[in-house]
């Protein structure tokens, strides 16, 4: 056994060792909600409005060697999955570290022999932090969690039982709803008809998807006046500003909008410098990030580059932008996957990485290097998923 992560209950994160409950621990702590519940061989059967619910409850504990010590999980045993099957049946981890209790619900699809269901540090802190008690996302394989707070583990049973939906905090649900508007198929020369129609001030830049998502943010924020209170888009930066897109104005953080290629082995963010200067004043970052699956344009005929060039020399008078200029790095379309909102705070920034830039343009310093999340890394930094359909 060895030390790993743990959570406490005021919300920070340790290094002790695993705590595992007896199954008679388990039954005095169901019984705190449930009096007259029933342990049968591998299930704690419970009543609530005249139903019997199953609860099928293993520990929450480290994943074991040699995976980092944020990757936790419960097993999950080859015989229980006729049981998950039946009518009003939990998958349910109990996670227990000195006064802190906090139970998951995980995602009953059907399993293999040997195997486990997952959750991460940054899962069990964000229930820690929740106002509300319970923190929800879907993680990289497309499962649910939900993890709660002891204290509400009764009353979310029962709203799950009901088919009730976990609400997500305010600047969660601004992000959802502007994903929802957002058409999954973008074309680069639509996309920059649209923003030279808007006369948008990055209407010419190279990268346009990452571009027109913010085009796309600040019409609808723009349109949702509700939201005004709640994160604004920073347009204008001063001199010596932190480069951050985000400022969430009600909860005080900041944060970065951001486009991603599904193909890439690791998530960007801004220099190493920003970032650490951000953390000492903020204590979190987000990026929300829009990963979509891209088509380049050289293998569409240079289409998006020639309009592109050809636009600039029509409206910006330009004579020597050549039609083909910069085709091999131009995106020609691309496909939205999916969403994510990564957050990094004072726990999880230990699991960066830099990214080196190399030298500047003109052959001189060294450029900042920037942060990067790998991928393999990247459920101890995501609070919210959203697949498109």
């Amino acid at each position: 056994m060895k030390k790993v992560e743990q959570i406490t209950r005021s919300g920070k994160i340790i290094s002790e060792f695993d705590t595992v409950l007896s199954k008679e621990e388990i039954v005095s702590l169901l019984r705190s909600f449930f009096p007259d519940v029933i342990h049968q061989k591998n299930r704690f059967i419970v009543s609530i409005g005249g139903r019997n619910i199953n609860l099928f409850i293993k520990n929450i504990t480290y994943l074991g060697h040699p995976h980092l010590s944020f990757k936790k999980r419960i097993q999950v045993p080859f015989d229980w999955r006729d049981g998950l099957e039946e009518e009003n049946s939990f998958l349910v981890g109990v996670y227990t570290h000195r006064d802190n209790t906090l139970f998951v619900f995980f995602d009953k699809k059907r399993r293999g022999k040997n195997s486990s269901a997952h959750v991460y540090s940054i899962d069990l802190l964000k229930a820690v932090e929740s106002t509300t008690g319970v923190f929800e996302k879907i993680d990289k394989n497309g499962n649910a969690i939900i993890v709660c707070q002891k204290e509400i583990f009764s009353s979310l049973l029962k709203k799950l039982i009901e088919n009730g939906r976990v609400e997500y905090s305010e600047e969660i649900s601004l992000f959802e709803n502007f994903f929802a508007t957002i058409d999954p198929k973008w074309e680069g020369i639509s996309a920059y008809r649209e923003m030279i129609d808007a006369n948008f001030k990055n209407r010419f830049q190279s990268e346009w998807p990452g571009w027109y998502l913010e085009f796309n943010f600040e019409n609808f924020l723009r349109s949702h006046k509700k939201y005004k209170k709640i994160c604004r888009y920073v347009q204008k930066k001063k001199v010596g500003d932190l480069d951050f897109d985000l400022e969430f104005i009600k909860n005080k953080f900041i944060g970065d909008l951001k486009t991603h290629s599904n193909s890439s082995e690791a998530i960007l963010g801004n220099d190493k410098r920003s970032v650490t200067k951000a953390m000492k004043t903020y204590k979190k970052i987000w990026y929300v990030t829009f990963v979509f699956s891209y088509r380049m344009d050289k293998n569409f005929d240079c289409e998006v580059s020639k309009f592109w060039n050809s636009e600039q020399n029509r409206i910006l008078g330009y004579k020597k932008k050549e039609e083909g200029s910069y085709c091999g790095k131009m995106k020609h379309d691309g496909e939205l996957v999916s969403i994510y909102i990564l957050e990094i705070n004072e726990f999880n920034m230990k699991y960066l990485s830099d990214f080196n830039q190399g030298k500047q343009q003109n052959g001189g310093a060294s450029r900042e290097p920037k942060i990067k999340i790998n991928k393999k890394l990247i459920d101890n930094f995501v609070i919210f998923r959203k697949l498109k359909v």
